[in-house]
């Protein structure tokens, strides 16, 4: 019963911070929105342009595969989904890696897509 008032304590202490950083994501997700509609990586068929993703740094690379996986309502997007995905963009690497729920991310003329 004595640890009850120390996780209190610090309940108090963290709460507001994590409420704070909720919102900023949401904005982070906004403007990521905003900033991948600019960069016009997506062809008339709603797939990547590889041309283009490659031009980007590394990591909004991995940015911009995270949002075009959440677009596409892939589930349990980790970091580890999100490196393999990444070695598309190389032309030695995979030409398509496995996601959740028996889909694929692909690589092929110059595009990824998800089949």
């Amino acid at each position: 019963m004595r640890s009850c008032p120390c996780w209190r304590r610090s309940w108090d202490g963290t709460s507001s911070p994590l409420i704070r950083a909720a919102g900023s994501s949401d904005e982070k997700d906004h403007i990521l929105d905003q900033l991948l509609q600019t960069l016009d990586l997506l062809d008339p068929q709603g797939r990547l342009f590889l041309p283009k993703l490659r031009e980007l740094a590394p990591g909004l690379q991995l940015a911009c595969l995270k949002e075009y996986l959440r677009k596409n309502e892939v589930q349990e997007i980790s970091n580890r989904l999100l490196k393999e995905a990444r070695t598309l963009i190389a032309s030695q690497g995979p030409p398509a890696i496995n996601l959740p729920g028996n889909r694929h991310l692909r690589r092929r003329q110059g595009r990824i897509f998800i089949c």
